[in-house]
């Protein structure tokens, strides 16, 4: 920053200043000054570690505890999210035999303040669906912790975490040089629902309404009382709104799958 502060810690003093309280999430292969930043902020409400199981050599896990209590943490006051990235939508048992293996290399498992698995099978790009089409992916890190939820033998069940409608790669594309198709992604119970049409450049943006009907006419669609997103959905398709743009559409299909995702871990019944 301009004081020469680093950045982290005028993040967390702005959040602060708003009624906030921020957790700093830090990884093994932060440079030090990121975690001499982390230190501080941590020293209020403890530290966040992400470990990334595609870049973490597995035998780094027995310098975990040794890595956080140079923060001024302990496991007691870390949030643990072991984070398995990208995934297969077909590698629900590969996934879960790779989850439980590296829950099982973790230190004192049952002292972090919090731990969360988290990954996603959702696809990069929608390039390889057929336009004026829909298609069904299996959620693969959602159907891996609910056999993870009821297993009794797990000396502790982890959190459940994903990210959200999208791959865990932000791709950044300028619209100017690519055409961009109207899609929707509505989350189902093991799946999610894309329903892409053509690119909006030649075919414009009230295909939209047609998608949103299509959404409404499944037996899954939850009504539009059930999240912002659907009652989006149920209004476009009716023809009482406007179709959006990209951005609505990822904000109503966001919506949704919070929405549904929070009620589908309530719901889970504990195994003991």
């Amino acid at each position: 920053m301009s004081d020469g502060g680093h950045p982290l810690t005028y993040l967390t003093s702005a959040l602060e200043a708003n009624g906030l309280n921020p957790i700093p999430v830090i990884g093994l292969d932060q440079p030090s000054a990121y975690q001499e930043a982390v230190r501080l902020a941590a020293q209020k409400r403890g530290v966040c570690l992400r470990l990334r199981t595609g870049t973490m050599d597995y035998t780094e896990a027995a310098g975990i505890e040794a890595f956080i209590e140079a923060l001024g943490a302990s496991p007691e006051t870390t949030d643990l999210v072991v984070d398995f990235e990208d995934v297969k939508p077909d590698g629900v048992n590969g996934l879960v035999f790779t989850q439980a293996g590296v829950l099982g290399l973790l230190p004192c498992l049952e002292r972090w303040r919090t731990l969360t698995v988290a990954a996603s099978a959702f696809p990069l790009d929608l390039r390889d669906i057929k336009p004026d089409s829909s298609v069904k992916i299996a959620r693969a890190e959602w159907q891996a912790w609910c056999r993870h939820a009821s297993n009794q033998s797990l000396k502790r069940i982890p959190a459940f975490g994903d990210y959200g409608i999208a791959h865990p790669d932000y791709v950044e594309i300028d619209p100017r040089l690519v055409k961009m198709s109207a899609a929707l992604r509505y989350t189902l119970d093991d799946t999610w629902l894309v329903a892409k049409g053509r690119n909006v450049r030649d075919y414009a943006f009230d295909q939209v309404h047609e998608i949103c009907r299509s959404i409404v006419r499944l037996p899954e669609f939850k009504g539009a009382g059930f999240s912002w997103g659907d009652e989006f959905i149920q209004r476009c398709a009716d023809d009482q709104t406007g179709p959006g743009n990209a951005t609505t559409w990822r904000q109503a299909g966001t919506s949704h799958h919070l929405t549904l995702v929070t009620q589908q871990v309530a719901s889970v019944p504990d195994p003991s």
